[in-house]
């Protein structure tokens, strides 16, 4: 038997008995299913809205192009966001004098907790 590397679909079979295969996939981010090891994949957020990742409604959850982690920038930040201190769902938040609060103090910080367990990244800042 061979190994095609498919992992998603289904085998048909063509008039002449020969194997097809059009309907075979092989997992990866970006086919709009969460496959194993995903958050979520293009438009399939798995039933994510920003109330259940503790931002404010109205808004919309995306998905990182990564398929790693939510896109929450169609969100309404929670409304602890600015009040100096870090809660819920943030990642910082600015302390009284203008210093960033982060919840991760160095970029080797974030990106080990991030292989560890992605966190929602918050908005953009607005200007």
């Amino acid at each position: 038997m061979h190994d095609f590397g498919f992992d998603k679909g289904t085998l048909g079979c063509d008039p002449t008995c020969r194997v097809v295969l059009g309907a075979c996939r092989m997992h990866a981010c970006g086919d709009n299913e969460i496959d194993p090891g995903e958050t979520c994949d293009g438009t399939d957020v798995g039933g994510a809205t920003c109330a259940s990742v503790s931002y404010q409604e109205p808004g919309t959850v995306g998905c990182m192009s990564t398929c790693g982690e939510l896109l929450l920038t169609g969100c309404t930040p929670p409304a602890t966001c600015g009040d100096t201190h870090r809660d819920g769902p943030e990642q910082c938040d600015l302390a009284a004098n203008g210093t960033p609060n982060f919840r991760h103090g160095r970029c080797t910080d974030l990106a080990s907790a991030a292989a560890r367990s992605p966190a929602p990244r918050p908005p953009a800042p607005t200007t």
